[in-house]
């Protein structure tokens, strides 16, 4: 019975389509930056698939930094 393998393959390639369409800017770790500042943003967890908070030190950081999830899941996730 190949009925498995097939389900498999289907949803690997699945992934893989999901995977490759995130812009390379969601795959940034978080950066909080070198500065004192303690403002709340958002980044995509590439690892789990969705946006989450942390706390931005206000300079340096990266790409993946969002004012809003809102922002974050318009970018990463659509």
């Amino acid at each position: 019975n190949n009925e498995g393998i097939g389900l498999f393959n289907s949803n690997f390639s699945h992934f893989l389509n999901v995977t490759s369409s995130i812009p390379d800017r969601c795959k940034l770790k978080p950066a909080g930056g070198h500065c004192k500042a303690s403002q709340r943003r958002y980044f995509y967890n590439y690892k789990l698939h969705k946006c989450q908070g942390f706390n931005y030190g206000g300079c340096i950081g990266n790409l993946n930094n969002f004012y809003s999830i809102e922002d974050c899941i318009q970018v990463c996730m659509k």
